[in-house]
């Protein structure tokens, strides 16, 4: 990747990262880079997605972080990902995470957030900013990054994390003016979601909630029982009701699908949120994504697509949208052409297999959603 627009804001609801960090200060103060660092304003954005004055203060943050002028250090906790914790006055405000992982794909943790804001559902997603590491902010982070074999207390070598250790040692290396990465705003704590998985790779048939009547995957199929808006149901410390979380999961699956996500399932990475006493099923960790190869390049599409039969209508709606501008050249929020879609989505400096492949799954998704027509919540 090359130099990237900051363009975006603060939402009114950020998730913790993958990191699963305490709560962020919302009086974090502002740092602002070097003038050889920054990058410069985007004056010339192609075009942007319709909440753009919502999210630009977080982008303009992200831009302008300074990683010397706030406590960086090492995440020592559970994960594969080796990342730089960022706090300020001893509160964790966000994370910052380098390419290096096999499920950490810069651009997935960035399309499954602009995806979100398109799909009107940025509410249950953690807000990813690509952030370009130079200079001192690459010293920064460098200077946290060990040098030795990552174990446990016990003397245990963690393979994954030594593995990404090894990866961004290697990075660096290959081209030390810079480094990818992604920053991670936190906010509300998440918890892991146990007993979800059937087999590491999809949505188990026999999951539920308190005070649901049935499993909450059947809720997603269109012939299953209709979930009920007056019907409470209660999970990580707080309440929602019936429909509300099944338009979440069926939301996170359908842009799981458009991302080919292959990580999903496999144990803490589907994640709930506590806000104010509602609960909310939440994607937090969107790294794991672009599965699948040339033998079955809709594999992963696939798999997601087999848990969910039943959407939102606006998300469903939106979806077609995009499909359309892909497939047809038809306008959509405003976006005139493909181009425009790309720049929105901020993955103009993607590879173009990344983009090939989230045009393809995209347009595999609404395809699935045309062959089971008005299956609306």
């Amino acid at each position: 990747m090359k130099t990237k627009l900051g363009v975006l804001a603060v939402a009114a609801l950020s998730i913790t990262a993958c990191s699963h960090g305490p709560l962020a200060s919302n009086q974090a103060v502002q740092t602002e880079a070097s003038a050889s660092e920054k990058r410069q304003p985007a004056n010339q954005r192609l075009a942007t997605l319709p909440d753009q004055a919502q999210w630009q203060s977080l982008y303009d943050y992200a831009d302008a972080l300074d990683l010397t002028q706030v406590e960086l250090a090492l995440h020592t906790g559970n994960g594969t990902s080796v990342y730089g914790v960022v706090s300020i006055g001893g509160k964790p405000i966000g994370a910052v995470i380098p390419e290096g992982n096999s499920s950490g794909s810069i651009t997935g943790e960035t399309i499954a957030f602009t995806i979100s804001r398109a799909l009107g559902v940025s509410d249950i997603y953690q807000p990813g900013i690509y952030k370009q590491l130079t200079g001192r902010n690459l010293d920064a982070f460098m200077a946290i990054v060990p040098r030795t074999v990552i174990t446990n207390k016990s003397g245990k070598v963690l393979d994954l994390k030594e593995a990404n250790r090894k990866k961004i040692l290697s990075l660096y290396a290959k081209d030390p003016s810079h480094l990818d990465s992604v920053f991670k705003r936190w906010d509300v704590k998440p918890k892991d979601v146990d007993g979800i998985s059937k087999d590491g790779l999809s949505l188990s048939p026999a999951f539920t909630v308190a005070g649901a009547r049935a499993p909450l995957a059947s809720f997603l199929q269109c012939n299953g029982p209709r979930p009920d808006p007056s019907r409470k149901v209660t999970f990580a410390g707080g309440t929602s009701d019936e429909l509300s979380v099944a338009k979440q999961l069926s939301a996170i699956l359908l842009i799981d699908a458009m991302t080919q996500q292959r990580d999903r399932f496999s144990g803490g990475n589907l994640q709930t949120i506590t806000k104010d006493g509602v609960a909310k099923f939440a994607s937090i960790d969107n790294g794991g994504t672009w599965g699948g190869g040339k033998a079955d390049p809709d594999l992963w599409t696939r798999r997601n697509l087999s848990s969910v039969t039943r959407w939102d209508r606006n998300v469903a709606e939106q979806i077609l949208g995009m499909a359309d501008l892909i497939e047809r050249g038809r306008p959509y929020l405003g976006l005139r052409n493909e181009a425009e879609l790309i720049a929105a989505l901020d993955i103009t400096e993607a590879s173009p297999d990344i983009v090939a492949r989230f045009k393809r799954a995209t347009v595999y998704t609404a395809n699935h959603i045309r062959q089971h027509a008005n299956c609306y919540f």
